[in-house]
């Protein structure tokens, strides 16, 4: 039993309610999710951009508000190899390229999670209370060779994180032209998982292509699939995600060098 409970147990009604309602007055800390994960890029031919903004300034206008931003990075095996803080103003935004946070870092990682956590610089403050649990919202941007994209995140990391159901993308892929099909999965859980990739005909679903991969807790895995010898035609499917909402990114490379990227 919590001490809350065992309180209310044990006093007199009138001094629960006395309790209550001091406890309505304190300047209880915001309630914030998990950090929010997507993947970054930084191979050397694609850079990514993390979009961030003190949405806590257009939530509350009224308040006046500065944040901090906290980026935590990930490499494909799951080691986090660099923490970084940025500074949001009142109604700020900054972008953060990853590839040059790297270098003046001394950190190498082709690609892996970013994990993202805005807090505001007076996190107590009872205004915050209006906005129940907060999740920290960013995008982050990837060019390169001429080809841009955006993504939005769409986990939590954390032990929160249990296997995911089958999936099967609602994305039909053409592969005129295609050169090949690349799969960017991540992990947000703290527990490895061996999934599934698998291509399929998307006349029958005839599998026409799978390999099976183990993605480490917060870590990250890239497939390839060769496109010279699918149909015209093709599904991108899953035996299970690493997690409830863990889609990975499709990289349509194309022959002419340019890329198209989205969520699965």
């Amino acid at each position: 039993m919590n001490p809350e409970a065992l309180l209310m147990k044990y006093l007199p009604p009138r001094a629960v309610k006395s309790l209550q309602a001091f406890k309505a007055k304190l300047p209880l800390r915001l309630v914030q999710a998990p950090p929010v994960a997507v993947m970054y890029i930084a191979d050397g031919i694609t850079r990514s951009y993390v979009g961030l903004n003190n949405f806590y300034s257009f939530l509350l206008a009224s308040e006046p508000t500065e944040a901090t931003a906290r980026l935590d990075f990930y490499s494909p095996a799951g080691r986090r190899i660099l923490s970084h803080e940025v500074e949001l103003a009142e109604f700020g935004a900054r972008a953060v390229d990853v590839t040059d946070l790297f270098e003046r870092h001394h950190v190498s990682s082709p690609y892996g999670i970013v994990a993202v956590q805005i807090t505001p610089r007076h996190p107590r403050r009872f205004a915050y209370r209006e906005l129940g649990a907060v999740y920290s919202h960013f995008f982050v941007f990837y060019e390169g060779g001429g080809s841009v994209a955006q993504v939005h995140p769409l986990s939590q990391i954390g032990k929160h994180n249990q296997r995911g159901e089958p999936f099967e993308s609602s994305q039909l892929i053409t592969t005129r032209g295609l050169e090949r099909l690349e799969v960017l999965q991540y992990n947000p859980g703290t527990h490895a998982q061996r999934v599934e990739h698998r291509v399929l005909d998307a006349a029958d679903r005839t599998v026409l292509a799978r390999e099976a991969i183990t993605v480490p807790a917060l870590g990250a895995y890239r497939t390839m699939f060769d496109a010279a010898r699918l149909p015209r035609q093709v599904l991108f499917a899953m035996d299970h995600l690493p997690s409830s909402n863990s889609k990975p990114m499709l990289r349509r490379v194309f022959t002419s060098g340019v890329a198209t990227m989205s969520h699965a």
